[in-house]
């Protein structure tokens, strides 16, 4: 199998995304074999069939696609953050997210789709509550 398991959280669930997202991840931290977490959002499309492989490849302990919507400046990620902690676009923002600047960028937060090493999750990310308080 290329997938031994997989987990789907649906609606019927009554479940906040949160406590979804802790519940994979935990799946994943309590499972030896689990070599890798892999999470995407519902409204993600991914065009690239090779993108697991790419990103497993690139063995960082959390990485993930840039995504953004055609004609849009909207990207998964954030370049910066403000001294506040929220959003603040980085000088090179715009340029990532148009493709004049190709590469592995280390940013402050990513959303909507990721790949974590189980690994980590074990030995970093410990805490079952990374996305509920």
């Amino acid at each position: 199998e290329k997938f031994p398991s997989i987990k789907i959280i649906g609606p019927e669930e009554a479940m906040s995304v949160g406590e979804a997202r802790d519940i994979g991840m935990d799946l994943c931290r309590q499972n030896p074999g689990c070599n890798y977490y892999f999470s995407i959002d519902a409204d993600v499309a991914i065009t690239n069939p090779e993108i697991l492989q790419i990103l497993i490849q690139e063995n960082k302990k959390v990485i993930a696609p840039m995504m953004s919507r055609h004609g849009k400046l909207w990207s998964n990620f954030w370049g910066a953050l403000s001294p506040e902690g929220y959003y603040a676009r980085s000088e090179d923002y715009v340029d990532i997210v148009q493709g004049k600047r190709i590469g592995v960028w280390n940013v402050p937060y990513i959303t909507q789709v990721y790949l974590i090493k189980g690994e980590t999750l074990r030995k970093e990310l410990q805490d079952k509550s990374v996305f509920t308080i």
